[in-house]
């Protein structure tokens, strides 16, 4: 079963649910996957300490207060943990970029290599983390100089050239400043179309209670 995430107002209301999805989960003929679930039960700001939930299939334990949980990707406890997140994607981000850089394909299908492998880990994080600034420009600046130690970019190269469209005659590289601009600005068009249409929804719907 897919990641799912689910929250109540207290105990009580989460095992009701938890237990709701249990057995819709059996209806369908579909596996629980306890190993990937866990559970934590947050009491006025606070993390509450419990000895788990028992299941008749088995039991889903508490959350570990240091590390937390992932929820799609994310590392999150009470709030998404973001220096642990920033530091594995930019991990994970260098790693990628480097075994491209090693690779023996083309200088053309390194660049496209990069954007659609090793920035799509950053991308996925963009208006969930909160990349500043000077954080984004460093993922640059370490991007062009890993191309350098690896002969992919000459040190005295036009920056502004490497970002360009390869139909303007440049290399086409996606800047991450940009792409993360893009992407947040992406994903608040469409939170607010989506806020728009359900409130379209509710007005034509009280205008159809008025009219009765």
């Amino acid at each position: 079963m897919g990641d799912l995430k689910l929250y109540a107002k207290n105990e009580k209301d989460l095992t009701v649910l938890i237990e709701t999805v249990r057995i819709f989960t059996t209806d369908i003929r579909m596996e629980f996957g306890l190993e990937k679930c866990a559970r934590q039960i947050i009491q006025r700001g606070n993390i509450t300490i419990t000895d788990g939930l028992n299941l008749d299939i088995g039991k889903i334990k508490d959350a570990d207060i240091e590390t937390g949980y992932k929820h799609l990707g994310i590392l999150q406890n009470m709030q998404n943990k973001q220096k642990e997140v920033k530091r594995k994607v930019t991990t994970t981000y260098r790693k990628r970029l480097r075994q491209i850089l090693k690779s023996r394909l083309n200088a053309t299908k390194k660049i496209l290599a990069k954007n659609t492998s090793a920035m799509p880990v950053i991308t996925y994080t963009a208006g969930i983390i909160d990349w500043n600034k000077k954080e984004i420009q460093d993922l640059d600046r370490m991007t062009r100089k890993t191309m350098n130690m690896y002969r992919g970019l000459h040190p005295t190269a036009d920056i502004h050239r490497l970002y360009l469209p390869r139909k303007e005659g440049s290399r086409g590289l996606r800047e991450v400043a940009a792409t993360v601009r893009f992407q947040c600005v992406g994903i608040h068009q469409q939170s607010k179309g989506k806020r728009s249409s359900y409130r379209s929804s509710l007005e034509i719907s009280s205008n159809q209670r008025i009219q009765k």
